[in-house]
């Protein structure tokens, strides 16, 4: 097109321009927008501006262009050419380039015959009229079961060949008509822009716009119908679905004539790379294709003739606008619904609304064992879900008759719904019929999905309570926990796992006592063997005799409600100690033992905790006792700093007895003090000989409260440790202070070395550790220090004295005996 029929064009069409198009592309966008600034890369994207220049997704080719421009409301048709011109396009059109206003050679000359045309209204409709193969009465193409009968059938077209050529020229017409009322309809829009002129004819263009323009446009429709029907393989389908479609249209009566008496359509399996043309000439569509060609006689023995009727014939049994139902009932006999390739067609264009309501129009008409049907119930499900609607995407699940399409859609159903947030609609739903497979799903989702993200985990103990099946909740939290101690390192980790044990505990606190414990899989460690080295066989020994396989059994252990609180109790020991110092940041990353922890604990100085996690365990006391004393020691020695005050905090006792006036080596101790009352057991003073050895060994004196808790409990445990311990003054001391309160000498002195009554006849025997005041004398005996030897003179009268003191009770105890008797 030359710049001066661009320029004339402008000037017919009335349109205010401020300059000149360079080529015909800006000619073209300068009808729709004047302004527009930024020119298309690609004649698609320059049609698709036309039709709307708010436009953000443009198609990938003609065939999504076409979709969309026969969408169009007929009724409501654009009022400028460009737009109209989308409704044009062809997508095997060759002549589509991307400079699209290329139509015709020189617009003035069109425009010229146009406006001398006359009567174009009626020269219309006499175009349509011979378009129109119902020739505008629909039910004239509807054929009776009796004119088939009572013709005499046109005995050739039979054969394979002849099948493929009416087809190719069935296809040839179809698309001809097309590409020709695709030329009418731009040209009736160009009609349409000349009549907007004042000077133009009203009602020319009243009647382009309320009845030549939509009618052009249902033609086209139409014949692109039928050039669809032309290139859409046949679908193969069993023998049994078609046997069955039959049996259903005769119960119905819909048809009486046995279509598949005559021709390839009986034989299921020659649909094989046919067109729907084809299996339809070679099927019903041909019988009554020849019956109507048999009415000719012998007008129809020459080639060109006939198959011209045959085609023309052909074209109005398979005619849309047409009260004949010929060609769907054949289509639905032969089960070619086609209705996956129209939502393929649907999908393209992201029309989900469209997807559902044809995918259940399609169901209503399916018959039952179709392989379809699962594809159908999947497409209303996957846009059901898209669109937001779990219950009906839910409903479209338990529809569905495949059950590994059921168990991948539901599983879709679950990982959707999780990514949106919206576990609570996932638990209420009711599953019937897909319990199991709800469970299966959520724990292999849960066993794969990495912790860091979404835990499905949660959902499926979420699941189970919401059902009442707390010891499977219950065991979901524990994997839970037992994943992320081995998976996922960090305080929060040790953070999840606390709860994760929690939940399990409150879980199974509800289930009868009876039933509270869980299953936990234990793996089998096998031993290698020496004939298992590497390129062994493993079902051949080295005679290359066959090996007796193992039997392989899944071990499991069963784990009672202590034995959880146990284990929260010492992952809630480890979390306690990762906050509350740096320095056991470690741990959290570690796998630690029992023992291992309770030595954390107390060396960080968490004693509460370390001594809960000792007596759930049923460990001894004495690693608490051991590092608190020698933490009493370096606080007396060396003073507090923060970590003390920590510590000390750290534990009840200590707040309980804190205040103004103590000290921190004061909160120490008291704390050491309450400690030992609590948990020492009657009758044995094991946590004091603890504690008195640890400070001993440590060079510190014993504080008196200690010295006295330890006489009256265990006043010879006290002696041999001084002596262990090379405190021979102490232990000298304490010898004559015991010799004394034995003998009485003390008054009721008796009672701080735990006696009940001092030396009497009278009263039970007493007696005193020999061994260690025989070690304490023969120490002291050499000794040339003049304090000691003191103590050593004063220590052995005191034993001579305490001896002759035993020899005379002693007798007087016979004596009492003797009397007795």
């Amino acid at each position: 097109m030359s710049s001066n029929s661009c320029v004339l064009l402008l000037l017919l069409l009335d349109l205010d321009i401020n300059r000149m198009p360079s080529h015909s592309c800006e000619l073209l966008l300068l009808l729709v927008d004047p302004d527009m600034n930024q020119m298309p890369s690609n004649s698609c994207e320059l049609l698709l501006l036309l039709l709307d220049p708010d436009m953000n997704r443009m198609p990938s080719n003609s065939c999504e262009l076409l979709t969309l421009l026969l969408d169009l409301d007929i009724n409501r048709m654009p009022s400028h050419s460009c737009e109209l011109l989308l409704l044009l396009v062809d997508p095997d059109s060759k002549r589509m380039s991307s400079n699209s206003c290329m139509l015709f050679p020189d617009v003035s000359e069109l425009v010229l015959l146009l406006e001398n045309l006359h009567k174009p209204s009626r020269a219309l409709k006499t175009v349509f009229e011979m378009l129109d193969l119902a020739e505008g009465k629909p039910d004239g193409l509807l054929p009776s079961d009796d004119f088939i009968y009572s013709s005499e059938p046109d005995m050739r077209l039979f054969g394979d060949i002849s099948t493929r050529m009416l087809a190719a020229g069935f296809s040839s017409l179809v698309a001809s008509r097309f590409h020709f009322l695709v030329d009418l309809l731009l040209l009736e829009s160009i009609m349409d822009k000349l009549a907007m002129r004042p000077s133009s004819d009203k009602k020319l263009q009243s009647a382009l716009e309320e009845t030549l323009i939509p009618e052009t446009a249902k033609l086209m429709q139409a014949y692109l119908s039928l050039h669809r029907f032309s290139q859409w393989e046949a679908t193969t389908i069993q023998s049994g679905s078609i046997e069955s479609s039959i049996r259903q249209m005769a119960a119905l009566e819909i048809s009486e004539f046995n279509y598949e008496e005559s021709g390839v359509g009986a034989n299921p399996g020659d649909a094989n790379n046919l067109t729907l043309v084809e299996l339809f000439i070679a099927g019903s569509g041909g019988v009554y294709m020849r019956a109507i060609l048999g009415q000719g006689g012998g007008q129809l023995r020459e080639w060109n003739s006939l198959s011209y009727h045959a085609i023309i014939t052909l074209a109005k049994l398979m005619w849309p606008i047409s009260a004949s139902f010929i060609f769907p009932e054949f289509l639905m006999n032969k089960c070619q619904y086609t209705n996956v390739e129209v939502i393929r067609l649907l999908e393209q264009f992201s029309i989900p609304d469209l997807v559902i309501e044809y995918s259940q129009s399609a169901l209503s008409f399916a018959v039952q064992g179709d392989k379809n049907i699962p594809t159908l119930w999947t497409k209303i499900f996957k846009h059901e879900l898209e669109l937001g609607h779990q219950d009906k995407a839910y409903a479209a699940i338990t529809a569905n008759p495949d059950p590994e399409i059921r168990r991948d859609c539901l599983r879709q159903f679950v990982v959707v719904l999780c990514e949106r947030g919206q576990s609570k609609d996932l638990v209420e739903l009711p599953y019937i019929d897909l319990h199991d497979e709800m469970v299966a799903i959520l724990e292999e989702r849960a066993r794969s999905v990495d912790l860091t993200r979404n835990s499905y985990y949660d959902l499926l103990y979420s699941f189970h309570i919401h059902r009442g099946n707390y010891r499977k909740a219950a065991s979901a939290m524990y994997e839970h926990a037992s994943r992320l101690a081995v998976e996922l390192p960090g305080i929060n980790s040790l953070q999840q796992q606390c709860n994760c044990y929690l939940a399990t505990l409150n879980t199974l606190r509800i289930v009868d006592p009876k039933y509270q414990w869980i299953v936990k899989p234990i793996a089998v460690l096998v031993e290698a063997k020496a004939e298992d080295l590497a390129g062994a066989s493993p079902k051949r020994d080295y005679d290359g005799d066959l090996r007796n396989m193992p039997v392989t059994r899944r071990e499991v252990q069963v784990l009672e409600l202590a034995d959880i609180e146990n284990e929260y109790l010492l992952v809630s020991a480890r979390w306690k100690l990762a906050n509350f110092d740096s320095e056991f940041d470690f741990i959290s990353a570690t796998a630690m033992t029992v023992d291992e922890t309770v030595a954390s604990l107390v060396r960080a100085g968490l004693f509460d905790c370390a001594i809960e996690v000792c007596q759930s365990f049923k460990l001894k006391l004495t690693p608490v006792f051991e590092s608190l004393a020698s933490k009493c020691v370096r606080v007396s020695r060396s003073g507090a700093n923060s970590k003390t005050w920590r510590w000390l905090s750290a534990n009840t006792p200590a707040k309980l007895h804190c205040s103004k006036e103590s000290s921190p080596a004061d909160l120490a101790w008291d704390l050491l003090k309450v400690y030992l009352t609590r948990h020492q057991r009657p009758g044995d003073s094991a946590y004091y000989k603890v504690v008195t050895s640890k400070l001993l060994s440590l060079g510190f004196s014993l504080p008196q409260w200690l010295i006295k808790s330890l006489k009256q409990s265990d006043y010879p445990v006290l002696l041999r440790l001084y002596i262990s311990y090379d405190k021979l003054e102490e232990a000298a001391l304490l010898a004559i202070e015991l010799i004394q309160a034995v003998r009485g000498e003390l008054g009721d002195g008796y009672q701080d070395f735990g006696l009940k009554a001092p030396l009497r006849s009278t009263e039970p025997s007493v007696w005193l550790p020999y061994s260690s005041l025989d070690h304490i004398l023969l120490a002291l005996q050499h000794t040339k220090d003049p304090g000691l030897l003191k103590i050593y003179q004063r220590l052995n009268r005191k034993m001579q004295e305490y001896q002759e003191e035993a020899r005379r009770v002693s007798e007087e105890m016979v004596e009492i005996a003797i009397r007795r008797q």
